[in-house]
């Protein structure tokens, strides 16, 4: 009894036949990397029993088949870099037992399933790069195995729901070029494992939580292109494991605190176009890291620091 069928990195170029369905033992359908074209066929729902399904790197377009939802074994799921359209299916979410979730590089619209927060054994979730509209809906917060989410280069809007502080196992949290608006909870400072926090080019508002502060294992932290106000928060200088920190484009006020003169980590520093003032700190470059630094239209005064 066939158990797994790889076909991939070829240059097969036909449509995935109805007939895939009678194959009722496969576990593992691996079909990426060619040039199949058409629909996924609903009878991929009869293959109950597989566990991992790669669809991707086609020309693969329509809806994603409500079947899918028929895949309770489901571990792994990747159908992305095709021309996918619609919303996600509601019945993805009984899925229960998916640890990798791909449907990246998309025309996937609608918004995230609220009941997205049943897929409680994530630890890939990739949605970005496709049309997704509507808000990140708190039912995301129980996916606390999560690793990493993308969800940038999407139309997703409304502010970022405090569950997302929740996700404690988080190390990259990828939400730029949307249209988050509000502040950021205070409680993103509980995500301690974060290496990448990226939420550029959206509408955020108000000040930078002190508690930024906490998250001493971020090597990188992008807020540009944003309407971020308020001081650049003193604790900064605790973040010792940054090496990009990009801040460029806001309306950040006041002095740039002594504190980044610290980070000894720091490679990148973007700090244009906002409104920052006083003198740089004299230790800014005592890292010996620092390779690049933005600092124009503001109203820095005084000597700029010895290299």
């Amino acid at each position: 009894m066939l158990s797994q069928l790889g076909i991939h990195q070829n240059m097969v170029s036909v449509l995935i036949p109805e007939e895939i369905g009678r194959l009722v033992n496969l576990q593992v359908l691996q079909l990426s990397n060619n040039n199949l074209s058409g629909l996924i066929p609903k009878t991929i729902g009869n293959l109950t029993q597989l566990n991992t399904l790669y669809l991707f790197g086609y020309h693969l377009s329509g809806p994603i088949p409500k079947e899918l939802g028929r895949l309770v074994h489901m571990q792994s799921l990747e159908l992305n870099s095709n021309d996918l359209s619609g919303p996600i299916p509601v019945s993805i979410t009984n899925l229960t037992k998916m640890n990798k979730f791909f449907l990246y590089h998309n025309q996937i619209t609608g918004s995230i399933r609220p009941t997205i927060g049943n897929l409680n054994m994530l630890n890939i979730l990739c949605l970005y790069r496709n049309q997704i509209t509507g808000s990140i809906p708190p039912g995301l917060g129980n996916l606390t195995l999560l690793n990493k989410l993308f969800l940038y280069t999407n139309k997703i809007t409304g502010p970022m729901p405090s569950k997302v502080g929740g996700l404690l196992n988080l190390q990259g949290l990828y939400l730029s070029e949307n249209q988050i608006f509000g502040s950021l909870p205070d409680n993103l400072g509980n995500i301690t494992k974060l290496l990448a926090l990226s939420l550029s080019d959206n509408q955020i508002t108000s000040l930078i939580p002190q508690e930024i502060g906490n998250l001493m294992n971020l090597k990188y932290l992008g807020l540009y292109l944003n309407q971020i106000s308020g001081s650049i928060p003193k604790t900064f200088g605790k973040l010792q494991s940054v090496q990009d920190l990009q801040l460029f484009d806001n309306n950040l006020p006041g002095s740039l605190p002594q504190e980044v003169g610290h980070l000894t980590s720091l490679i990148k520093l973007g700090l244009s176009n906002n409104s920052l003032s006083g003198t740089l700190p004299a230790n800014i470059y005592s890292g010996g890291r620092l390779q690049s630094i933005g600092i124009s239209f503001n109203m820095f005064g005084g000597l700029i620091p010895r290299i």
